[in-house]
């Protein structure tokens, strides 16, 4: 495992963390392969019963990395489609996993990042964690987003949440049933997130086992999997057509890769008042 990414485990339960704070954690390729890499040895060691995600530095994730990101590929609708499925198949390799995992969330969690805490089991927050997409704002599709939180948020908060590139703030993601506890401060977050995954701990592997793919399987009859594909096959064609595309998407990459991805942030929100 690389040192984008950090895992250890105490008491049976691991904690992977995220290791960029100097970018706010964007994700690059390194990331992406510690992430596998860590969920894959969770999934995989008997003495790991539950797993933790966080981060160091100031936010949890700002999406993915834009100084780095698809620059050495030739694009067409198959490597569409291959990067589609590569970040899909990242994702749902935690909601797959037997074990529960157990996302631990403060700052900014935005773009690409906000998948994590949306396939984690359960969600901790501090009262200042935001989770948004907000590259809609300035007219970036990210549509494989669309099929996992479709189906944690309520339907028309979904829809006010893609349609509009807005935020959503710890409290109201608590108030929606996303958010399972919100913590004062990120001093807070990791012993809130420890207690409930000893609390796990306390119950057989095999009866946690089991009720997380109970559960899991309800959502994914009410066609997860399909929509996945749908979503995967319209990022494809979405980013292939240049629809996407528009002079403040360009200003924003630029500033991402210029002044770094907090103030480019910073100024998109200050811009856009949508995003609260």
């Amino acid at each position: 495992m690389n040192d984008t990414v950090l895992f250890e485990v105490k008491d049976h339960i691991a904690i992977i963390t995220l290791n960029r704070p100097e970018v706010d954690n964007v994700i690059n390729v390194p990331m992406m392969e510690g992430i596998k890499e860590a969920v894959k040895r969770v999934s995989e060691d008997e003495d790991i019963r539950v797993a933790i995600v966080t981060a160091n530095g100031n936010h949890f994730c700002c999406g993915f990395d834009m100084n780095v990101s698809g620059q050495d590929i030739q694009w067409n609708l198959n490597t569409r489609r291959a990067r589609a499925k590569e970040e899909i198949d990242m994702w749902m390799s935690i909601w797959e996993s037997p074990k529960p995992f157990i996302a631990a969330i403060f700052g900014e969690c935005i773009g690409g990042g906000t998948q994590l805490p949306m396939v984690a089991d359960c969600l901790i927050c501090t009262e200042d964690a935001r989770i948004g997409n907000t590259e809609m704002a300035w007219g970036l599709n990210y549509s494989i987003n669309f099929a996992m939180d479709g189906y944690k948020l309520p339907l028309n908060k979904a829809k006010e949440y893609f349609l509009t590139g807005r935020s959503f703030t710890a409290k109201e993601l608590e108030q929606m049933g996303v958010a399972n506890r919100v913590v004062a401060t990120k001093a807070d977050l990791m012993d809130a997130a420890m207690l409930l995954a000893r609390q796990m701990c306390e119950v057989l592997p095999c009866v946690v086992t089991a009720n997380k793919q109970v559960l899991n399987f309800g959502v994914e009859n009410m066609g997860l999997y399909q929509t996945l594909a749908f979503a995967r096959e319209l990022f494809g064609l979405i980013r292939l057509n240049g629809c996407d595309a528009s002079p403040e998407t360009e200003a924003y990459w630029k500033e991402c890769k210029e002044l770094g991805h907090e103030s480019a942030l910073a100024n998109l929100i200050a811009k856009k008042n949508i995003l609260i």
